[in-house]
């Protein structure tokens, strides 16, 4: 950046906007960085005709510098994305706009609002939404934030039929202590990370197993069916049963 006549001719408070990014971006955990690119490529994929989209994987380099499960992801939200009607987009599309403001301080949020494209191309009714989504977000506490954060996680990225599943598993997960929530939440994550055939395995373990109460195993084989190629993730429904006390 120091010798780069673009970056210079930008003005000092935007350098130092541009710095205080890239010193964040540095800090996070590699998980972290390939969920940014991961969502990066989804969104720059979405604003391409179905035709080129292909295309744009093959030749794409931050596509090809994720890991295949992430890359798997990617084109299945992409399938799911060009089933949608224009209103599923738009829906799709206040959901990010409020996951990228709430990111923001409160003092950016509304400066973003009123100049960036991807705000001001959603309808009236879209915007108002997003709004007062963020004035409720503003003024929840950091615990509350933390359980917003996590039932988003589990909703996130899901078909019609295991958003019906999750319904019934998310409020026995958000029943859990903060810290179990926690420890349930990275098992998930490691399980997301596994070929179908051996999420039972790992599910299975003893060491896996005496980490978690008989109610958390429940709550995490419930969060298992919402992955894909998984029971849930078909057109009917897994009915769960009731967590145990």
């Amino acid at each position: 950046m120091a010798n780069d006549p673009r970056f210079l001719r930008l003005p000092p408070q935007r350098q130092q906007m541009i710095r205080a990014r890239l010193q964040h971006w540095n800090s996070l955990p590699l998980p972290k960085q390939e969920a940014a690119r991961q969502r990066e490529v989804v969104l720059r994929l979405r604003e391409l005709p179905p035709a080129q989209q292909e295309q744009f994987m093959a030749e794409n380099p931050q596509f090809h510098e994720l890991p295949p499960q992430r890359q798997q992801l990617i084109r299945k939200r992409i399938e799911r994305w060009n089933a949608m009607t224009p209103e599923q987009k738009d829906t799709v599309r206040q959901r990010d706009e409020v996951v990228r403001l709430r990111a923001m301080p409160l003092e950016q949020q509304e400066r973003s609002m009123t100049n960036d494209p991807r705000f001001l191309q959603l309808p009236q009714a879209r915007q108002q939404g997003i709004r007062k989504n963020l004035e409720a977000w503003n003024t929840m506490t950091p615990e509350q934030k933390d359980v917003v954060r996590d039932r988003e996680q589990v909703f996130q990225g899901l078909s019609p039929a295991q958003r019906q599943e999750a319904r019934i598993v998310a409020p026995q997960y958000l029943k859990l202590a903060p810290e179990r929530r926690k420890a349930v939440l990275e098992a998930f994550r490691q399980l997301r990370s596994l070929p179908p055939a051996q999420r039972q395995n790992f599910l299975a373990r003893p060491d896996v197993r005496e980490q978690f109460s008989p109610q958390e195993q429940h709550v995490l084989e419930g969060l298992a069916r919402l992955l894909p190629n998984s029971r849930a993730d078909a057109s009917a429904p897994h009915q769960s049963q009731p967590a145990p006390d």
